[in-house]
């Protein structure tokens, strides 16, 4: 049997779709949009959390990256993608991964938990 009518009102004659806006909320919610893109830049440059390769194993492809906070999050090649790596290969990117460098990640949840899934090595400051 079908339980809703085509003007959107259910059975019992109270609408479905009846959400009241007003003009106020939608300043807020959009004054809150922007703070928030503010804060994610500052803390987030180029999307990506920011962090260290604490652990590398160059033979097996995999490694650690502790971020900020303090949590160590794992990685494993092929499974993660290096920003600004050639294509082809069995660990492409591999060879600009180094212990100690500090790397903007991004992370997914996997079947073995939360993983790194995307490094992006940050540029060496020279100091001249």
């Amino acid at each position: 049997m079908n339980q809703h009518r085509s003007n959107g009102a259910g059975l019992d004659g109270v609408r479905l779709n009846t959400v009241p806006r007003d003009s106020k909320s939608a300043k807020r919610s959009q004054a809150t949009d922007d703070e928030m893109e503010a804060y994610d830049r500052e803390r987030f440059p180029d999307r990506f959390y920011l962090g260290i390769v604490v652990f590398l194993d160059r033979a097996r492809g995999r490694g650690i990256v502790r971020s900020y906070s303090g949590r160590e999050i794992r990685f494993e090649f092929p499974f993660v993608s290096v920003a600004g790596a050639p294509l082809g290969g069995r660990a492409p990117g591999i060879d600009l991964l180094h212990q100690g460098d500090r790397v903007g990640f991004d992370v997914a949840w996997t079947s073995k938990g939360l993983r790194v899934t995307t490094i992006k090595p940050m540029r060496k400051e020279s100091s001249e």
